[in-house]
């Protein structure tokens, strides 16, 4: 991409326009956004910059900016007075000038067989877009739209996408005898393959999509239970090896960001590890982000999305933690956070879920710190960049460190029984 400032545009935005020119002064790019808001310029609004963009769309469809927010920025505050689209405009903080088609639309009607009427994207990236992009194609007036075309912001990294596709694949396999699993996995993709240097899969929308965030908690955790089951491939005892793995876990995590009590945190851990060895535990499919956000819902349905952390043969702890722990991330990195209670209120609700699954609910104290040290550190080790969960990596292990304390005689300060080779 062209450039008339010195802003450095996302490599991700090229799914928006395969030729375009990038502004950067704040007065230049509002007045254009707003420009657009009137139809009088083509363009797409960047939200918060161009470099890590989050939302990108043009302003000049009012129906796009609704749904984006409707659907993908729910918390959003409600105005009064502007709609989404100019809202949108206002927040801006990069004009993207599209001098060239656009890729999203080109693979998009190739997906559906068919040339796209009145064409118009709008750009997503839950990350900045330094991972997975998702563009929405809409037509015409249409209120929502007709497809979502999904690539990697760096062409180089397209086996993240494929493995999500194939592993998608293999959990239908699997549950191909437990329908009511089943048809809560999202739909088979309309297209998958490359265009140029990029892999791109597109889907169709699906109708549960602006209940994202919306399912509650027993219908949703009700699902993960059957997934597991229906997924599971057989219990195996919890090995030296299973242990070593959680605690390893810990050991990188709180080293890299609670050092000073990471000693006796892995110490703890170890010591309930090592009670544990020789218990059974079923190896089923794992989500892998299992939370709130990655589940849509209504009344008398519920879809799962977003399996790029998705894998066939795990102990199922850590979707539990997952759904407790991403609501407490939000929470812990709010200034003056203390999320110690809302932890320890999470910790008997897991211990449930363990124990229903008919499982030695011990699992829940031994599995909390691996889980959130995973959550902490996978990202960056993924993509070697920066994300939400470091931010509120400190402030959530003060949490489980103090929880941990309460169920431990001695605390996590405690010398621990050293056992076995672990």
């Amino acid at each position: 991409m062209r450039s008339r400032t010195r802003s450095v545009a996302s490599p991700g935005l090229r799914v928006l326009a395969s030729r375009a020119r990038l502004v950067g002064a704040r007065p230049i790019v509002v007045a254009g956004a707003l420009l657009a808001r009137l139809r009088l310029l083509r363009c797409f609004a960047v939200w918060p910059n161009a470099a890590t963009p989050s939302v990108a769309f043009d302003p000049r469809n009012p129906r796009a900016g609704d749904w984006l927010r409707r659907v993908h920025e729910p918390a959003a505050r409600r105005r009064r007075v502007t709609g989404a689209a100019t809202w949108q405009a206002l927040r801006a903080r990069a004009l993207l000038l599209p001098t060239g088609s656009s890729p999203a639309v080109e693979v998009a009607a190739r997906a559906l067989g068919r040339r796209l009427s009145s064409p118009d994207v709008a750009f997503l990236s839950s990350n900045g877009s330094r991972n997975k992009v998702m563009c929405f194609v809409f037509e015409g007036a249409a209120s929502t739209p007709t497809a979502v075309v999904k690539t990697m912001a760096d062409w180089r990294r397209a086996d993240w996408l494929r493995r999500e596709v194939d592993m998608l694949a293999a959990i239908r396999e699997r549950t191909e005898q437990a329908p009511a699993v089943a048809r809560r996995l999202p739909s088979r993709p309309l297209l998958t393959g490359t265009a140029g240097r990029d892999y791109f899969i597109v889907e169709s929308i699906d109708r549960l999509a602006p209940r994202t965030g919306k399912a509650d908690r027993s219908s949703s955790l009700a699902w993960l239970s059957e997934f597991h089951d229906a997924t599971t491939e057989n219990h195996a005892a919890w090995s030296e090896h299973d242990a070593h793995v959680a605690i390893e876990a810990v050991e990188r995590g709180w080293r890299r960001y609670r050092r000073s009590a990471a000693d006796a945190v892995v110490d703890e851990v170890r010591r309930r590890m090592i009670a544990l060895l020789g218990r059974p535990v079923p190896r089923c499919g794992l989500h892998g982000d299992f939370w709130r956000g990655n589940i849509a819902g209504s009344a008398d349905d519920l879809r799962v999305y977003d399996w790029e952390w998705a894998q066939l043969r795990c102990p199922p702890f850590f979707d539990m933690w997952t759904y407790e722990l991403a609501d407490l991330r939000a929470d812990a990195v709010r200034p003056g956070a203390c999320v110690e209670d809302e932890l320890a209120a999470a910790l008997p609700r897991v211990r449930g879920q363990i124990s229903r699954a008919g499982l030695d609910e011990d699992f829940a104290e031994a599995t909390l710190a691996p889980s959130a040290a995973i959550l902490a550190i996978r990202i960056r080790d993924a993509t070697a960049t920066p994300n939400g969960w470091e931010d509120a990596a400190p402030v959530l292990f003060r949490a489980v460190e103090t929880v941990l304390g309460r169920e431990s005689p001695g605390g996590v300060t405690s010398t621990p029984t050293r056992q076995g080779q672990l």
